[in-house]
């Protein structure tokens, strides 16, 4: 898998958001997306899976444009897991994590979609789970059952926005682990926009900071997150070490 931007531009009626974003991921990559409140992170995501219609560019899945692409058809390549997803109605884990089979179900027999939704549940640990109601179990319980319905969509790049936002330091690094597995031993992509830099730095193969709608750093953790880039985007002074070949970052003051 490929996914390709060339030159991509969204607007809302009032602002520019994402201007001449330009960028490749290839399979097995984790690519983090950050940058501060209102960079553009969200829109370039949905841009992406065409939940919002970007005005200029292209955007190539394996050469083929995905805004020419049928919604059932993107559903097969793409999973979107959003910033904040909740159901309320009463749903079973099961039912929820089947619901990532929706592109696939037909009007024959699913004994083959509820096998993989079990498989999916076995591998993150949650069995135990699947006959609870959702709205019943942990924040972090809930986030990686809806990373679970991402997964066994089998599609071949994951989109996630903000997987650990309101999740304990556990949970944090649950999520970001699993994601990482997934990637490497599925032979998938996956882009993930996050506020955490030292997250994005430790789970990330590549990442792109944006600023005011514009790509200001791409590149390997080590050269995206440094000190310099850390005080012109955020506006805070912040310490750079090496830890396990790891960039670790230690923020000290506003600027």
């Amino acid at each position: 898998m490929k996914l390709k931007l060339r030159s991509v531009e969204f607007e809302y009626p009032s602002i520019s958001v994402l201007k001449n974003i330009s960028f490749e991921l290839n399979s097995q990559e984790t690519l983090a997306i950050v940058g501060k409140n209102g960079a553009g992170k969200s829109t370039l995501i949905k841009c992406i899976n065409r939940i919002l219609e970007y005005e200029k560019g292209k955007i190539l899945l394996d050469e083929q444009e995905v805004a020419k692409m049928k919604r059932k058809d993107i559903a097969k390549r793409i999973a979107y897991l959003p910033q904040k997803s909740s159901y309320t109605f009463p749903i079973v884990v099961f039912d929820v994590v089947l619901m990532g089979r929706y592109p696939h179900l037909s009007g024959g027999n699913n004994k083959e979609n509820e096998k993989r939704v079990w498989e999916i549940l076995k591998i993150l640990n949650l069995e135990s789970l699947a006959l609870r109601n959702f709205g019943e179990i942990s924040a972090g319980q809930q986030q990686k059952v809806l990373i679970a319905r991402a997964i066994v969509q089998e599609a071949d790049l994951l989109l996630f926005d903000e997987p650990t936002s309101n999740l304990d330091l556990r949970h944090q690094l649950e999520v970001m682990e699993i994601i990482k597995k997934i990637v490497r031993e599925k032979s998938i992509s996956a882009i993930v926009a996050i506020h955490d830099l030292n997250l994005a730095a430790r789970y990330s193969d590549n990442a792109i900071m944006l600023n005011n709608g514009v790509i200001f750093a791409l590149g390997t953790p080590f050269s995206v997150f440094t000190s310099e880039n850390i005080a012109e985007v955020y506006g805070v002074e912040a310490l750079v070490t090496e830890k396990e070949g790891i960039p670790n970052i230690i923020p000290q003051r506003p600027i």
